[in-house]
C-alpha cells in the first residue's frame, strides 16, 4: 500500500513540475514580449455584433444601448440581439432602439443554437467580421477600432481582454483575479510564445464567413462549450487567434459561492467532454506539433481551485511527515519546496498589480470554503450534459465604465 502511495505522490510531483514549468516559461515570454500596437486606422471593416440573450431581461436592455452608442462609424456597424426566452415587453423595448431583434425558440436552448440561428439569419455578404458579446457584456471606447486594425493587419480570429465589471463582493473579487490570471496565461502568454490565444466565450471577433462555417457544423449544436469547439476548429484550420489586451470588455463576475459552484460545475463538464475531443478522428488526424500540444496542455492543467487543493493536500502530507517521521513526500521536502515556491511566485507575477491590495488579502480568507464547495460539487459532474445550465446576470453597468 505504502509503494503505490509513493508512486502517487511521485506522479502528483511530476504533474506539478510540469504545470509549474510551463506557468514559469509563460512568465518570461510576457516579460520580453512587447504588445502590438492597435490604433485607428481610415478603412473600417463591417462589424456585426451579435448578443445572445437567455432570460436577461434585467440587463439586456443596458447591454443594448452600451452597444449601439459604441465609438465607431454608425454605417460601419450593427448589433444583433439574439432574444430567447425573453418576456414580450422586453422585446418591444428592444425593437424601439436601433438594434435587430431576432427571436428564437428551442426545445434545448444553447448559446451555440443561438448563434447559429443568427449567422443564418444574417447576410455575410454585408459583414466582414462577425463579433460576439455576452447579455452582460459593455465594450470599452475603442475596442471596435482595435479589433478593425488587427483585422486590417492579417487577424481572422480576436480576442478581446475580458474584465471584471463588478467588485462589489469578495467571490466577485476573486473572480475577477481570476479572469485577469486566464488573460495573462492562455491568451496574452500564448501570443508572446507564437501560439494562438484561447478563446474566452466571449469579447470574439471573427471573420464572417469562418464563424459561419464552424457553427453550420452539426456538433456544435449539441455543444455547451461552443467557445472550447471553436479553439478546436481553427486549430484544425490553423487559424491563430490574435489577443488584444488593451481592447477591454466588461463581463460580470458571480458575487456569490452558490452561482460560482454552477458555473465552475458547467465549466469542469465542459472541460472534460473537450478532453475526449483528442481522440476523435478529426483531432488524431492532425499533425503533433508546438500548437497540438500546446493545446493539449491547456486541458491537462487543473482548474486552479483544484491546483491549490492539491497544493494544500502536500503541504498536509508534510506535516504528517513532520510529525511522524515518515517519507510520505517523494522525492523530499526541498524539491517540494522548490515546486511550490516557483508555482507561488509565476502565479504572483500574472496578478495586475492594481489587485494588490488589503481586499485582496481579506477576500483571500473566503478561498478555502470556495474551494471545498467547488471540490464537493465534483460529485454532480455530468460531462456531455445537454441542458443548458444557466447563471443569471444582473450587475448593471456603474457610470464610470
Amino acid at each position: 500500500m505504502l509503494t503505490v502511495l509513493s508512486y502517487a505522490v511521485l506522479g502528483i510531483f511530476l504533474y506539478l513540475s510540469v504545470c509549474t514549468l510551463y506557468f514559469v516559461v509563460i512568465a518570461i515570454a510576457n516579460g520580453v514580449q512587447k504588445e502590438p500596437d492597435y490604433t485607428v486606422i481610415s478603412s473600417k471593416r463591417k462589424v456585426a455584433v451579435f448578443i445572445p440573450c437567455y432570460k436577461e431581461d434585467t440587463i439586456i436592455l443596458d447591454t443594448a444601448r452600451a452597444a449601439i452608442s459604441h465609438p465607431y462609424p454608425n454605417a460601419d456597424f450593427d448589433v444583433f440581439v439574439i432574444a430567447d426566452s425573453m418576456r414580450p415587453e422586453t422585446i418591444e423595448h428592444l425593437r424601439a432602439l436601433p438594434v435587430q431583434v431576432i427571436e428564437v425558440s428551442f426545445d434545448v436552448s444553447s448559446k451555440s443554437r443561438s448563434l447559429r440561428a443568427a449567422l443564418n439569419c444574417v447576410d455575410d455578404a454585408h459583414y466582414d467580421i462577425a463579433f460576439v458579446l455576452d447579455a452582460d457584456n459593455i465594450m470599452s471606447p475603442g475596442t471596435l477600432e482595435k479589433v478593425n486594425h488587427a483585422f486590417a493587419q492579417g487577424a481572422r480570429a480576436v480576442q478581446c481582454r475580458r474584465i471584471a465589471k463588478n467588485l462589489n463582493t469578495p467571490v466577485a473579487l476573486l473572480e475577477c483575479i481570476n479572469e485577469e490570471l486566464n488573460n495573462v496565461i492562455f491568451r496574452q502568454g500564448q501570443r508572446s510564445l507564437g501560439l494562438s490565444a484561447t478563446c474566452a466565450g466571449s469579447g470574439m471577433a471573427f471573420e464572417f464567413g469562418l464563424l459561419k462555417a464552424i457553427f453550420n457544423q452539426e456538433a456544435i449544436l449539441h455543444d455547451t462549450g461552443e467557445d472550447k469547439e471553436i479553439d478546436l476548429q481553427l486549430l484544425k484550420m490553423h487559424v491563430p487567434v490574435e489577443y488584444i489586451a488593451e481592447a477591454y470588455i466588461y463581463d460580470e463576475k458571480a458575487s456569490d459561492v452558490q452561482t460560482l459552484k454552477k458555473q465552475r460545475l458547467r465549466w469542469i463538464e465542459v472541460h472534460l467532454q473537450h478532453m475526449g475531443r483528442f481522440l476523435d478522428r478529426d483531432m488524431l488526424a492532425l499533425p503533433i506539433d508546438r500548437h497540438l500540444l500546446n493545446k493539449i496542455m491547456h486541458y491537462l492543467i487543473l482548474p486552479r481551485s483544484f491546483f491549490i487543493a492539491l497544493i494544500l493536500l502536500v503541504v498536509a502530507m508534510g506535516l504528517v511527515d513532520a510529525a511522524v517521521d515518515s517519507t510520505l513526500l517523494i522525492p523530499g521536502i526541498k524539491w517540494w519546496t522548490a515546486v511550490i515556491g516557483a508555482y507561488a511566485i509565476a502565479t504572483f507575477s500574472f496578478v495586475p498589480a492594481r489587485y494588490m491590495t488589503k481586499n485582496t488579502l481579506m477576500s483571500l480568507s473566503r478561498l478555502p470554503g470556495i474551494i471545498t464547495s467547488i471540490v464537493v460539487n465534483m460529485f454532480r459532474v455530468r460531462p456531455g450534459r445537454k441542458e443548458f445550465l444557466h447563471t443569471e446576470k444582473k450587475f448593471i453597468r456603474s457610470r464610470s465604465l
